[in-house]
């Protein structure tokens, strides 16, 4: 996975990064609250990731509203589901 965070769905202020195929990456989160990262060749069919960072992600909703591919809402909503339980 080329993992980038997803800017229509991520954390206002955090400074969006993408890494190159095949290589190995890492990414520190410091702030709470839940971040989309994306494959960015399979975006299309869905593949994502959902990072939450601390008990309850104060943006939750800029992820619900997010314009994303079908694919990727109905995972996004998957993911939610189980932070928001």
């Amino acid at each position: 996975m080329a993992p980038r965070r997803l800017p229509s769905a991520g954390r206002d202020g955090v400074a969006e990064f993408k890494s190159k195929p095949n290589e190995q990456y890492q990414a520190k989160f410091d702030a709470p609250g839940a971040y989309v990262l994306n494959c960015t060749p399979h975006v299309g069919i869905g593949m994502v990731a959902l990072i939450q960072v601390g008990d309850s992600p104060a943006n939750l909703k800029a992820i619900n509203t997010a314009k994303v591919p079908n694919m990727v809402r109905k995972r996004l909503d998957a993911d939610l589901a189980q932070i928001t339980q």
